[in-house]
């Protein structure tokens, strides 16, 4: 079965969230989270994660053809309006805090 660079990009934008998301609990966010990553291309997707035990809600999605492209860029916001940004400049690099 051939590769799928979407199915790819997916599980690895989904692995940035998730550490992304961790990274918001060690510093003191408190949920509900609402999380927004945007792609160069225009693909989007906005979630919310109630808290650490529930599974994420998708609030709203877009994807172009060829999926996520990088950079990415990736906003999650607590419920105090503090908010963390993390960049994923190409495939298979760590993701940068940038806030």
């Amino acid at each position: 079965m051939p590769d799928d660079p979407v199915a790819e990009m997916m599980e690895e934008l989904s692995s940035h969230v998730i550490d992304a998301l961790e990274d918001c609990l060690e510093r003191g966010m408190q949920p509900p989270f609402v999380m927004c990553a945007v792609s160069a291309n225009g693909s989007i997707t906005a979630t919310r994660l109630v808290s650490p035990e529930t599974e994420m809600e998708t609030l709203a999605e877009h994807f172009e053809e060829d999926g996520f492209c990088t950079p990415i860029n990736i906003m999650i916001v607590d419920q105090a309006g503090n908010a963390v940004r993390v960049k994923i400049t190409t495939p298979g690099a760590m993701a940068q805090t940038l806030s």
